[in-house]
């Protein structure tokens, strides 16, 4: 099977299965609650963070560029220790949400996905949650990598820019900031891959770290598969996004005619069907995966190698001829 017929028969499968959008649903909607709940929470310290003077308001709608980019400068500087004082209080709960929410509520789902591609699915046993929560935690662990790669891109830019300030290398540091920068990107996007492939091999019954091995090692033997399915569902979501927001312009000239609740109102409508139709789509994603690496029982072309496969026997030719 091409990626697009993997692609489309995920789709199906998920089509074919309400229960398994609305759980889908529910724990990606559960973690947003909660998400929004801890930034209103904090909202104080971040209204601090963006209280405007008389005068700052007077630049920054002077038209004066020079004035605007003076008066930004000095906000976002006093500005920062607001942000960061609410980054650390807020993302440590934000990602404890999620680690609860993809834990509990994506795991059962997981386990249905992989009875869809490949048999029976292993137990929900103490072993199989530990796992599921390991794996999930080790994605968060990754951000580091984020982190590390701006920290060091900063450290080789400097480095790259000299300590000749009359005559600094500028182009060379911008190159070598861009480079380090998505070498580490790059590094980081691997490593989510696998992690968020890891979950399929864990509701087998493999452990954390064997779960990892075999995704990693799925990724690399079926990359072509996997990138082609991925490039199709983004595909599919941007189609998806590109129409909401169509729909979204068109409210602009009907705001002349309808009240202001109705306008806001079907705006937040849009917006629903938007995050819908995403998540429904990320889900026919993560099927399709499975129908790559696990197999799909019903396609003998798909059978955890992507292609059929020579029999490692066959029969010798027959030399007479």
């Amino acid at each position: 099977m091409t990626s697009g017929e993997v692609s489309r028969k995920g789709l199906s499968l998920v089509a074919s299965s309400p229960m398994l959008i609305v759980a889908e649903l529910a724990w990606r909607w559960a973690f947003a609650a909660g998400a929004i709940g801890v930034l209103l929470r904090y909202s104080r310290i971040l209204r601090d963070a963006l209280s405007l003077s008389a005068a700052d308001q007077g630049m920054l709608l002077s038209g004066d560029l020079l004035q605007m980019l003076d008066a930004g400068s000095r906000i976002a500087a006093g500005a920062m220790p607001y942000l960061i004082e609410a980054a650390v209080g807020a993302l440590p709960k934000i990602a404890l949400i999620w680690l609860i929410c993809i834990t509990i509520g994506r795991s059962p789902l997981i386990r249905k996905v992989v009875q869809f591609t490949a048999g029976k699915p292993a137990g929900t046993n103490s072993r199989f949650w530990t796992s599921m929560l390991a794996v999930h935690a080790v994605r968060l662990l990754l951000l580091l990598i984020v982190v590390s790669a701006y920290l060091g891109a900063g450290r080789v830019a400097a480095f790259a820019l000299g300590t000749d300030m009359n005559n600094p290398r500028v182009f060379a540091a911008m190159a070598a900031y861009i480079f380090t920068f998505s070498v580490g990107i790059a590094i980081y996007l691997f490593a989510n891959f696998v992690a968020a492939l890891a979950p399929l091999y864990v509701a087998q019954g493999r452990g954390t770290l064997d779960a990892l091995a075999d995704a990693a090692h799925a990724s690399i033997r079926e990359k072509s598969l996997l990138g082609g399915s991925s490039a199709a569902n983004a595909t599919l979501r941007t189609v998806v996004a590109t129409v909401v927001t169509g729909a979204s312009v068109l409210l602009l000239p009907m705001s002349r005619y309808l009240p202001q609740v109705v306008i806001v109102a079907l705006a937040g409508l849009l917006t629903v069907v938007y995050c819908a139709a995403s998540d429904i789509l990320l889900l026919a994603r993560t099927v399709s995966y499975a129908l790559i690496v696990l197999g799909d029982p019903d396609e003998p072309g798909v059978s955890g190698q992507g292609i059929i496969e020579t029999p490692l026997y066959s029969a010798p030719p027959d030399l007479r001829s």
